[in-house]
């Protein structure tokens, strides 16, 4: 069996992406530089490591999930997820030429490495996304195009807590911007993994900061969403 399927991303550009099962018609699509999926079932002799991206126990190619597409035609193509977006911003992965304008916002933490280090930053892009689906993500303000800040969560050392991270630029700050990258993270964390707990460190002086975590709160509460966040207060 295959499937042609047209991906439409968010740069309105269509992506072809081949679905099968059949080895001839993977390996010739391959070699034609498509974007393909393999289907694997109980008797596949389709070796394994020969497509990126491959599914099993699949009734009906015609049911493959939309963002599963979606991801494989971004991927195929090195382009970065588009994550959530809303009026005003929307977040989506960092990609390599993100790292001179995040050297220029003084908002970001020094002491994570992957934003002072170039290698650290490229490797982060090719690895953490892929392998995990979730990370730190870039803010960019639609208007002007411009990346105004990082948001995202990371694993703890509980495996059903989060960790929540974000920094927004002083010259964006007091506009509602960090609030709204944060809320929609965790809709989005909510909606694709389940995720319902998530903690916060939060300098015990930093009233900007503990503002904002009311302000995420009381959003979610207004909106009847059953999701804890614990704050870690540091001195």
């Amino acid at each position: 069996m295959k499937l042609l399927r047209n991906v439409k991303l968010y740069d309105k550009q269509q992506v072809p992406v081949l679905i099968s099962d059949e080895v001839k018609v993977l390996n010739d699509a391959l070699s034609s530089g498509m974007a393909v999926i393999a289907i694997i079932n109980g008797n596949s002799t389709i070796p394994v490591g020969l497509c990126r991206y491959a599914l099993t126990q699949i009734e009906d190619i015609n049911d493959i999930d939309e963002d599963f597409l979606y991801t494989v035609a971004c991927r195929h193509l090195n382009l970065p997820l588009m994550l959530s977006e809303s009026e005003r911003i929307y977040i989506r992965e960092f990609k390599p030429g993100d790292f001179n304008a995040l050297s220029e916002l003084s908002a970001f933490n020094d002491d994570v490495a992957i934003f002072t280090d170039r290698d650290l930053f490229i490797s982060y892009i090719k690895n953490r996304y892929e392998f995990y689906n979730y990370g730190l993500w870039a803010v960019v303000e639609k208007q002007r195009g411009c990346l105004i800040g990082t948001v995202g969560f990371t694993e703890t050392d509980k495996a059903d807590i989060y960790e929540l991270s974000y920094a927004v630029h002083k010259d964006f700050r007091q506009m509602g911007y960090a609030t709204e990258a944060l809320y929609m993270v965790i809709e989005y964390a909510y909606k694709k993994f389940a995720i319902s707990k998530f903690t916060a460190r939060i300098s015990y002086n930093n009233e900007a900061s503990k503002s904002l975590i009311l302000k995420v709160k009381k959003k979610l509460y207004d909106n009847q969403r059953m999701i804890s966040i614990f704050v870690n207060y540091r001195r």
